[in-house]
Order: C-alpha cells, then structure tokens, then sequence
C-alpha cells in the first residue's frame, strides 16, 4: 500500500514487506530528512520568520528576567511598555 509513497519531499517509503514494525521505526529514525519549512508544506523562507520571532521572544524573556535594569545607577528598573 505505502511503498514508493513519498512521505516527505525526498522521503520514500520502503517496501512494507521487506520490514518490520521495529526496522520501518530505524529506518524512519535514521533516514527521516531534517525538518524543514518543505517537510510542512511551507515556502522556505518560512523559516526566517519563525527563527526571528523565537530570538526576539527569547532575548525580551531574558531581558524580563534580568529585571530590566537601565544601567543609569538610579536604583530603578525600567519597564517596558
């Protein structure tokens, strides 16, 4: 039924009677491509966004954590609005 299907751009299935269960999960475990915005359906550049997104969330967490100090020496935390 599933052989040749590709299941991922590049990602053949093997021939279900030449495995079983346990080797069809190694040979998806070591032969699976990298996820990419293509796996997904997505345009490649997909990915630019998404990254950018998750630093500037990372770096404001940091930042919210840190207490957000402005350096100015007052004693006072600055906040962001």
């Amino acid at each position: 039924l599933f052989h040749e299907l590709e299941l991922a751009p590049g990602f053949k299935s093997p021939n279900p009677s030449d495995f079983d269960y346990d080797a069809y999960i190694k040979y998806t475990e070591n032969s699976m491509p990298p996820e990419s915005p293509l796996l997904f359906g997505m345009h490649p550049n997909a990915e630019i966004g998404f990254r950018t997104n998750s630093t500037e969330k990372l770096f404001f967490d940091i930042l919210a954590m840190g207490g957000g100090s402005d350096g100015a020496g007052s004693g006072e935390g600055s906040q962001r609005n």
